[in-house]
């Protein structure tokens, strides 16, 4: 039975994927386009990175190609490496072949030999580092510009929106939408099967990433700046407490997830805590914001159906997301009200 998962870039913004664990095996994350110059690195390569690893989500990555010429591609795999040697990708390394944005119609497009040398040659520059290999491209790519018997021994990643893939050739990946709505986000990803046992294909990677991508200053102290601050082993009100820390307790401040809440370790052990209790959150990030799009939404006291009901929001009402459980139950601030409310993304929109 094939494995389902999602390919993601900056494009996806900040993505909880706390929330959507459980409804994926894998992750594709694009790491950066062009050539190397850290401002073509993709913005959000390594918070996706660093999400997936540290909720024992596989991923893979891939590499989107500007590349018109054999100059352009020696610099685009060092590029591709120098930020996989910052990750673990299980799910192999892939050049994404395309012309999304029409810049290679726009500067000389190559020629089909050209375009199949600079595949050829990128491919085999990430296999000579250790890693595995594959090719993403449309079914017409593959069927024209990229059908060539150098190019049949590296793994494919075919693109078809369809009902069914209809490339005659072997491929391990298929992109067969860009319309997946997973429970707990409201935009759409790229969704993906994949038909090979990747972790076992690629146990020849290299075991440990020279360079593990962290933030900024890197484990860093802060200080508990309330009373009583929940400790948590997940970032969500509710998730289990490991323990409670109190004002001035000096902890370890590791990472932040985008939705207010931060990776920290105390004592040795890492758990989550709201960035409203560190000292440094004025440059952490705050609780979400959502508006509703529908009427009579319920405002509950605890979370589930049989929770009392303290309120109702309305139709362009705003709400602060303090976090969304792993059930889709919201804790939200309406005002001065702390709530729970069911997430539904038809009449609930994070902002």
């Amino acid at each position: 039975m094939p494995k389902f998962g999602i390919d993601v870039s900056s494009f996806n913004g900040d993505i909880n994927f706390t929330m959507i664990k459980d409804q994926i095996d894998f992750v594709l994350i694009r790491c950066g386009y062009g050539n190397n110059v850290t401002s073509q690195d993709d913005s959000k390569y390594e918070r996706n990175v660093r999400e997936c690893e540290a909720l024992g989500i596989p991923y893979g990555v891939y590499f989107y190609s500007y590349a018109l010429n054999m100059e352009d591609t020696e610099s685009e795999i060092q590029h591709c490496l120098r930020l996989v040697r910052k990750a673990n990708p299980t799910y192999g390394v892939w050049l994404d072949m395309e012309d999304g944005d029409g810049y290679k119609a726009s500067h000389g497009f190559p020629s089909k030999e050209m375009l199949v040398s600079i595949c050829e040659r990128f491919l085999m520059g990430i296999e000579s580092a250790g890693y595995y290999a594959g090719l993403y491209a449309s079914l017409s790519w593959l069927n024209g510009y990229l059908n060539d018997r150098r190019l049949d021994r590296f793994d494919k990643w075919v693109a078809q929106w369809a009902a069914e893939n209809s490339y005659t050739g072997a491929y391990g990946l298929w992109q067969f939408t860009n319309g997946k709505y997973l429970e707990g986000w409201t935009q759409p990803f790229d969704g993906n099967y994949a038909y090979y046992d990747y972790p076992a294909l690629t146990s020849g990677n290299p075991s440990e990433p020279e360079e593990r991508p962290e933030p900024k200053p890197e484990g860093e102290a802060m200080k508990i700046v309330g009373n009583g601050v929940n400790f948590r082993e997940d970032a969500y009100v509710g998730a289990p407490v490991i323990l409670q820390l109190y004002y001035n307790t000096e902890i370890t401040w590791l990472w932040d997830d985008g939705w207010g809440w931060s990776n920290c370790v105390y004592n040795g052990r890492k758990g989550f805590v709201a960035n409203e209790y560190l000292s440094g959150w004025q440059r952490l990030s705050s609780y979400k914001r959502a508006k509703i799009f529908g009427s009579g939404v319920n405002m509950r006291a605890y979370p589930g159906l049989d929770g009392a009901v303290v309120g109702q929001l309305g139709w362009g009402d705003e709400i602060s997301v303090i976090s969304i459980a792993p059930s889709n139950w919201m804790r939200i601030k309406y005002g001065e009200l702390f709530a729970y409310v069911k997430y539904d993304s038809t009449y609930i929109k994070i902002l």
